[in-house]
């Protein structure tokens, strides 16, 4: 939930300005989605992890459910980022890592 220590956070440098925020976590069903909740209603576009956690009810509130893969990618905005191909090659090598274990 958005505590007022979180509240005051939020007023502050250098998250004074944001618009959207991400959260992941493994309490969705109570601290995560009381955040989301509180955030949406504060007027924040909203995201989680689909792979840092799981809400139906939070999808249908108008939090953005995404995977880690893609807000990388989207905060990186494109290949002209300095650091692309060093994050791309560690998607990369997760994936492969995470088929590897399935695969096994």
């Amino acid at each position: 939930m958005c505590t007022p220590s979180v509240v005051k956070a939020l007023s502050e440098p250098p998250f004074a300005k944001r618009t959207s925020a991400l959260l992941l976590g493994i309490e969705g069903h109570v601290c995560i989605q009381q955040t989301c909740l509180d955030l949406l209603e504060q007027g924040y576009d909203v995201h989680l992890l689909v792979d840092g956690i799981a809400s139906q009810r939070l999808e249908k509130s108008g939090v953005f459910i995404a995977t880690a893969e893609a807000v990388l990618f989207e905060l990186m905005h494109d290949s002209i980022y300095e650091r692309f191909k060093e994050v791309s090659r560690l998607i990369v090598e997760s994936n492969r890592a995470a088929c590897a274990a399935v695969e096994t």
